[in-house]
């Protein structure tokens, strides 16, 4: 970059001071010293000429690719350009064919024409027949065209029918499923239902004997207590009540009758022994494996009836507790 200064004085010394005000223009400017004389005075590439050459290598890439891409699909073009030559090959017979039947029926045209020459008249006669008849045919073709476009409108709403029929069963078949889905899980419920009625009726059925055995017992220890009152009435004894003995528990042994898991992880078992054998509601058993003789748990009597009793089993082995084996009251 330079900057013209114009002074008076011959012209060389116009260049001189010219050149040494440029020099010193560009040092304060710029900041840099310019090439002498003998160093290299070619051009630096500029921005644009490089964005130029960066365009040019780029285009070159897209090039190349483009013309892989066209190398990769030069077979599929063969194969489309042979099916194309074929077609043509093709439509070329047919056309050869078209214009043969064209010839013949131009001959035959020709032959028909020679001969309804000779009779003119009756020709004419039958073209004018021949036109009433296209009209009338006209007019049967285009009722029949209403026709077609009817029962193709018909024929789209029996299309539209069907697919909404498809869809409804499609619902219905899906609400099905889900019923049939629904109704084995309530017979699966209806299942357990059964089983735990069954279950709870027979509970209920020991504990209403329980229910009827208490009642007797409470009825006859009432009529056994006035009895008594009466008699220590009849012989002036004073009735005194003093502290109760607490009765130990009687030393009876039997067997385990049937162990039976419930669904809410309670397990219970009947046992030999009931009201007979002076077994009581709340007793508590101790169930010993006969062979090892080791403690498996202990069942809490909550049913009795004569000679079997029902009841809770708890321990740390309940699921070792099998038909047969031996239930104490001691250890």
């Amino acid at each position: 970059m330079g900057i013209t200064r114009f002074r008076a004085g011959s012209p060389s010394g116009a260049k001189g001071n010219q050149a040494s005000d440029i020099t010193r223009v560009e040092r304060k400017c710029f900041g840099y010293t310019p090439l002498s004389d003998t160093q290299s005075k070619e051009p630096g590439l500029s921005a644009l000429t490089k964005l130029f050459v960066v365009l040019l290598v780029v285009c070159s890439l897209l090039l190349t690719a483009a013309l892989v891409v066209f190398v990769n699909q030069r077979d599929s073009f063969v194969v489309a350009l042979n099916s194309a030559d074929a077609r043509i090959t093709q439509l070329r017979r047919e056309k050869t064919d078209a214009q043969a039947e064209v010839t013949q029926a131009k001959q035959f045209a020709n032959q028909s024409a020679a001969a309804a020459s000779k009779s003119v008249t009756d020709a004419q006669k039958k073209i004018d027949e021949l036109t009433a008849a296209a009209r009338t045919l006209d007019v049967e073709n285009n009722k029949l065209s209403a026709r077609v476009a009817v029962l193709d409108a018909s024929v789209t709403d029996l299309t539209n029918a069907m697919k909404l029929s498809q869809a409804a069963l499609g619902d219905l078949q899906k609400r099905y499923d889900a019923i049939m889905a629904e109704a084995d899980k309530i017979r699966t419920g209806n299942v357990e239902l059964a089983g735990a009625n069954t279950d709870l009726q027979k509970r209920l059925d020991v504990l209403e004997r329980e229910r009827r055995l208490l009642v007797e017992q409470t009825t006859q220890l009432k009529k056994e207590n006035d009895m008594a009152r009466r008699v220590l009435a009849e012989r002036n004894i004073p009735l005194e009540a003093g502290p109760s003995k607490k009765v130990a528990a009687p030393n009876l042994t039997g067997v385990v009758t049937l162990v039976k898991p419930t669904t809410d992880g309670v397990t219970y078992a009947s046992i030999s022994l009931g009201s007979a054998d002076k077994v009581e509601k709340g007793m508590q058993f101790y169930v010993i494996n006969q062979t090892t003789m080791e403690f498996l748990g202990k069942i809490t009597i909550d049913a009795v009836e004569p000679r079997e009793s029902f009841g809770r089993l708890e321990g740390p082995r309940i699921q070792d507790v099998q038909k047969d084996c031996q239930v104490q009251t001691q250890l």
